[in-house]
């Protein structure tokens, strides 16, 4: 570099990121937005080191210097933030999640601000750092352009705690995505809040409550699995020792002892019991820590604080004392006399004692879990349905809001639908007031959440009142009449009542006002009717391709999820539908959508993109799968000698028959099958769009200029990719004009195994390798390796090597099992699919090292004959996996690898090496039909 003070910065860049690349793994709400983060800025450590040690004496002006100052302090802040994201209540982090998305916004702006200031492409760096920090730095835009959305599913079960109590399905959702899955991940948890409590001087924003609570609920659905202590030796023995200070907030305001009972007085405040109705009998009409009058003496049990006091007795060794409740009425009893009181109001009393008998049952049922239960057993339900019916508003309101409180207990939700209570909430929908039409909707949404109710729910009518909810509602209204909405139509019978009763259009009016608050909702419900055919059929008439394009170019991630979700559906056998995405240029945006959104994103974008690239070759040669012909077909658009053909069956010559397809005419020669196996380049994408300069059908170029001398007469074919490998994958890959050949090879169900050789940063253990077989979760589906080896160190690399074979094809998939590893990918080759392998007019190879090294003549092609389709498994009646299927254990063997023989133990199959070194069972992993192998050096 040109001055000491140039390379100091550049230090400092290279040493950040290396800092940021150790931090762990985000185990919280956030690990979404951790990660995007990390990888990114991993992604500039060439860029850093390449400058650093190129010694080529770049000089840098002072907007580069400037740049990369900025770039320090904007990655000092990024550490910041890792680092806090990291740390404290993953609870706490989860309610505030809004707010920690709009800080990684922020520095996530003043990187790519920084970037936009630093001149890299006058920098001497070779074509591949280029390359990668150009992608990083569009991808910082992209995020700059549009915050990461926190996911909507938690925001909506975190909205369900305020409500009271949850159901077992959102508990175990919560403590999934909170990674709250074992009793020492909610020891530390209680530990945090414990320390977050002492830090702030009381409750943290208001929200120690919510927080104690859903911990607890959290608390009871682990405890039912009764997972393993995996807390370390280390950290029992330090929370063993550790001083048990006894917490100022779980001490009593009068005895300042460890509360046994704690109980909640009207003011908020918390208690012990036997103090708090010491003070009660003494006549005295105030709470004691406030001074405020008491507006009643009822006491309700503080669950929450009493759950977390328990924790925090059996982390710090303190036996939990035994509650003493002789000095008064537990809260239950006290709860009864009031409940039976209230129900005998309800019976006997007026209008105005009912109303208020209402009113008041409706509060207690909201307020715990125990009032639920008591006023369910007391009979009260059928006394509420019948209040249904009630000519006066507010009771009305008070009763359907009082069942909707009821509801959330499971056992409660039988009685209620039992009683006949359905039709008479569907009533309410219809002729109540705009309240109690809003906590109908809520009440009908609960109640769904019981498979057969969502049967009867519809079969009731209640989707017609739901619809115009959700179209004259308030606001909350609206989000009220979409979920009840949206968990209906997950029976398949409600999607064609709901698009029977014209759901489609206030769904599409909801869509394209950006301002209303309820695109998410109205994406999502159009997503789960699009996989209907009425759905699918509606949808299309409401000509919503535009809207869904400019959804996934600038939506949450969510909302792109849920519209390429509806693309598909919709596209799926629909020559219409996929004309008018290309005519929108929607090509673009899907690209994009399949390499930065989600995973179910990724893969509907990527089967949109397939669709479009076989509707080209439809548009150029207008042949089309036996499927898309007969669609043609019956719709119309295929005449024969000037009339509509509207059987599939005709007999036609195209060298003498006049055939029209939506309006052209088919050639009489069409382009003969070409079959192409490519070694792929690093840096060129899978994909036939014209406007991808470095696509992999450009390097087809000449092959193409040269047709005609080849093949005088012959139409051109127009060439795709068999699947796909990412930008950063070199190797195998077969580039074909033939539809059907690659729908037939690509497929999951053609089992065919795909052979990779990874290139592995750092040392390769046995650990490793086991974790590699063992599997991991890609696109939500459990995927195994077929075969995993550790190959021998080549004599001039100091890099290890890792052969694997899968055969599912996920996207990812080989990069995904070694992360999961824990090991980093330093470059990753296919060298085989099925039973053909890379060819040697591909390759060339160095005998003198212990395994193949493929020394790449990268971008080069060979035409494959019938043998080498046959070993594609093309022309086969059944399937053809090659002899890896029916010889799993000896596929790639080579003379200078160890590979395992099977064996059969008493207690089950046995892998030994030829040497005869054992491996248990369980490291073995499956592939196809349950066979697999692990390959460990001796």
């Amino acid at each position: 570099m040109a001055s000491k003070e140039e390379g100091d910065i550049l230090s400092q860049l290279v040493d950040l990121v290396k800092v940021i690349s150790g931090l762990p793994d985000c185990r919280n709400a956030s690990r979404k937005m951790y990660g995007n983060l990390m990888r990114r800025i991993k992604l500039l450590s060439p860029l850093f080191e390449e400058l650093k040690d190129g010694e080529k004496q770049q000089k840098l002006d002072e907007g580069d210097l400037k740049g990369f100052n900025d770039l320090i302090i904007a990655l000092n802040m990024a550490l910041e933030l890792l680092k806090s994201v990291n740390d404290g209540s993953k609870i706490f982090q989860a309610l505030q999640i809004e707010k920690t998305a709009g800080k990684f916004h922020v520095v996530t702006s003043q990187i790519e601000e920084a970037l936009s200031q630093i001149h890299y492409e006058s920098f001497d760096l070779s074509e591949e750092v280029h390359e990668q920090i150009e992608l990083v730095h569009a991808q910082f835009k992209r995020a700059k352009g549009r915050m990461d959305s926190p996911d909507l599913q938690l925001q909506i079960d975190l909205a369900k705690v305020s409500s009271g109590e949850l159901d077992t399905e959102t508990v175990m959702r919560l403590s999934e995505k909170l990674c709250l899955t074992t009793v020492n991940d909610l020891k530390r948890e209680s530990l945090a809040i414990h320390d977050m409590v002492i830090s702030t001087g009381g409750y943290p924003e208001d929200r120690f409550a919510m927080m104690s609570f859903l911990l607890k609920k959290i608390k009871d659905c682990v405890m039912l699995g009764n997972p393993e202590d995996d807390i370390s030796e280390e950290e029992k023995s330090v929370m063993r020792h550790r001083s048990p200070v006894i917490p100022d907030d779980f001490r009593c305001p009068i005895s300042l002892e460890l509360m046994k009972d704690p109980v909640i007085v009207s003011t908020g405040q918390t208690y012990e019991r036997s103090s708090i109705q010491k003070w009660l009998d003494a006549g005295h009409k105030t709470c004691p820590k406030t001074q405020q009058t008491l507006l009643h003496t009822a006491l309700t049990p503080n669950y929450v604080l009493k759950s977390l006091i328990a924790l925090w007795c059996e982390s710090n060794g303190v036996e939990l004392p035994k509650a003493n409740n002789k000095a008064g009425r537990s809260g239950a009893e006290c709860d009864r006399t009031v409940i039976g009181s209230l129900l005998q109001k309800l019976v006997i009393g007026d209008s105005d004692e009912q109303r208020s008998a209402a009113g008041e049952l409706r509060l207690l049922a909201k307020r715990n879990a125990d009032n639920r239960v008591c006023i369910a057993e007391a009979g009260a339900i059928p006394l509420l349905v019948e209040l249904l019916s009630s000519r006066d508003g507010r009771t009305q309101e008070h009763a359907v809001t009082a069942l909707l409180n009821l509801s959330i207990n499971d056992a409660n939700k039988g009685v209620i639908v039992n009683v006949g209570a359905i039709p008479e909430i569907v009533d309410v929908l219809k002729n109540g007031s705009t309240e109690a039409r809003e906590n109908a909707a809520a009440t009908l949404f609960s109640l769904s959440s019981v498979d057969e109710n969502k049967v009867a729910i519809g079969a009731a009518g209640a989707i017609p009142p739901l619809i115009d909810l959700l179209q004259e509602g308030t606001p909350r209204g609206k989000k009220d009449a979409a979920t009840a909405i949206f968990n209906l139509c997950i029976y398949q019978g409600n999607k064609v009542r709901a698009v029977r009763a014209g759901i489609v259009a206030p769904l599409m009016r909801l869509l394209k006002d950006a301002s209303g608050g309820m695109m998410d909702e109205a994406l999502a419900i159009l997503a789960i009717l699009a996989s209907h055919h009425e759905g699918k059929m509606a949808i299309a008439e409401a000509e919503p391709m535009g809207v869904l394009v400019e959804v996934i170019r600038t939506g949450s991630a969510r909302n792109r999820e849920n519209g390429s979700a509806v693309l598909w559906s919709l596209c799926a056998g629909d020559v219409r539908c996929l004309k008018i995405m290309k005519e929108l240029g929607a090509e673009e945006v899907l690209k994009e959508l399949s390499e930065n959104g989600t995973d179910r994103a990724k893969r509907k974008a990527g089967s949109v993109l397939e669709l479009l690239q076989r509707i080209e070759s439809v548009e150029t040669t207008l042949v089309a799968s036996r499927r898309s012909c007969e669609e043609l077909i019956f719709d119309g658009r295929v005449t024969v000698n000037g009339s509509v053909c509207n059987t599939p069956q005709t007999k036609v010559d195209p060298k003498k028959d006049m055939i029209y397809v939506n309006g052209n005419r088919l050639p009489k020669k069409l382009p003969p099958k070409v079959y192409l196996a490519l070694n792929k380049p690093k840096g060129y994408i899978c994909s036939s769009a014209e406007s991808q300069t470095k696509s992999v059908i450009s390097l087809f170029d000449d092959y193409m200029k040269s047709w005609d001398k080849r093949n005088p007469g012959q139409p051109k074919p127009r060439l795709f990719t068999v699947g796909r490998l990412d930008v950063a994958t070199t190797g195998l890959i077969i580039v074909t004009n033939d539809g059907e050949f690659a729908q037939k090879i690509s497929h999951p169900s053609s089992g065919l195994s795909k052979e990779y050789i990874a290139t592995i940063d750092g040392a390769v253990h046995k650990r490793h390798l086991i974790a590699i077989s063992e599997g991991t979760v890609v696109d939500g589906v459990r995927c195994i390796p077929d075969a995993v080896e550790l190959l021998p160190q080549q004599l001039d690399k100091s890099r290890s090597r890792l052969r694997i074979v899968v055969h599912e094809g996920r996207n990812h998939e080989v990069r995904e099992l070694v992360k999961s590893a824990g090991l980093q990918i330093y470059s990753l080759k296919r060298i085989r699919i099925g039973a053909f392998r890379l060819p040697p007019d591909l390759l060339s190879f160095d005998r003198l090292a212990t395994y193949f090294l493929f020394i790449g003549r990268f971008g080069k092609h060979i035409e494959l004959k019938p043998p080498q389709l046959k070993a594609l498994g093309w022309g086969e009646k059944q399937r053809l996996a090659g002899v890896w299927l029916e010889c799993p254990l000896s596929v790639g063997r080579c003379e200078h690898s160890k590979m395992l023989t099977p064996s059969v133990a008493a207690d089950g199959p046995t892998v030994t090496t030829r040497l005869s070194k054992t491996i248990s069972p369980s490291s073995i992993s499956h592939g196809p039909q349950g066979r697999g192998t692990l390959i460990l050096p001796l």
